[in-house]
């Protein structure tokens, strides 16, 4: 695949005779890349010199302008998820169809401290049916709605932490508290579970009831409850000392149990709340959210080892 940038007289000369600015795509090893290029054209003079003398298309200049026009909407729709002006943010749509489009997203400089909004994406953005999430160019996260489901599958060699919150109902329907679960998640679905409503997590009955009223978070095409079980049954079947619960699962305080909805935090955090703080239920139609942070290339030592110091600050 090439790899060396093309001049500005090589693209004026491959555009010479194309309808379409997707011409120069193959110059490039991925679609940031590509994006990149398009920006930059849009900033050079001589570009834009050679746009009015018409060196190349009409038709070629429409299609830079709708492909950067997607770019500005995409950005636009979701820098107001991040909060933090040091992270650099790249976002591109793809699709034709409004209400059936993919928003693709780059983060660069996102180093776990604040949370990836993949739960508040997916519910507000209305016009979107798939979310990408990149970390520094890396495919990490894709994130999806499937009627009232939200499902999220990690890329290989991704390493998120997943806050998900979900509302617990009585028998009646009404809802009565809320549930947090902290976990650990890679390509191979949860790897540990890191705290369950600020406890230890502890496999009873009556826990994995509370687990398996989240009826909307999947994981790795999981339901909630099943990966969870999986990730048991994964554990029952290891060695011993690779079972023996961590003691990293610091008890903070006895809160009742809280019903939110999913979130899911992927190494660089991803949150339900905008303020990062629990939801508390106001009627029977709360939703589950789901936040992830992500921990870039760290082993699973690793990310116990962060969590731990991080819990110690």
């Amino acid at each position: 695949m090439p790899t060396n940038f093309l001049t500005l007289k090589e693209i004026l000369a491959e555009l010479k005779g194309k309808n379409s600015i997707t011409a120069l795509r193959k110059y490039y090893q991925d679609e940031w890349e590509f994006y990149d290029l398009l920006r930059d054209l849009m900033n050079d003079e001589d570009f834009k010199q050679a746009c009015i003398d018409k060196s190349f298309s009409e038709s070629c200049k429409k299609d830079l302008d709708h492909y950067i026009e997607l770019a500005n909407q995409a950005k636009k729709a979701v820098s107001k998820y991040f909060e933090r002006k040091d992270i650099e943010l790249q976002a591109y749509y793809t699709g034709t169809n409004d209400a059936d489009r993919v928003l693709n997203i780059n983060l660069t400089n996102h180093d776990g401290n604040g949370p990836i909004r993949i739960s508040d994406i997916l519910q507000q953005e209305k016009n979107i049916s798939e979310l990408n999430v990149y970390c520094d160019k890396k495919h990490d996260i894709c994130a999806y709605r499937k009627n009232k489901e939200r499902h999220y599958k990690f890329k290989e060699s991704a390493y998120y932490e997943m806050t998900s919150t979900w509302p617990i109902k009585d028998e009646s329907g009404k809802v009565v508290s809320t549930c947090i679960m902290v976990m650990n998640v890679n390509s191979d679905g949860i790897t540990e579970i890191l705290k369950f409503n600020d406890r230890s997590f502890t496999a009873s009955d009556e826990v994995l009831g509370l687990i398996e009223q989240n009826h909307e978070l999947y994981i790795q095409d999981l339901s909630l409850y099943d990966a969870v079980k999986a990730l048991l049954e994964k554990n029952k079947a290891a060695p011993l000392p690779d079972v023996v619960p961590t003691a990293n699962n610091n008890l903070q305080n006895n809160e009742p149990i809280r019903v939110d909805q999913d979130k899911e935090l992927d190494g660089q955090g991803l949150e339900n709340n905008a303020d990062n703080s629990p939801v508390s239920p106001t009627n029977s139609d709360a939703s589950t959210q789901t936040e992830v942070n992500l921990q870039q290339g760290a082993t699973q030592q690793e990310i116990k080892e962060l969590n731990k110091q991080r819990n110690d600050l």
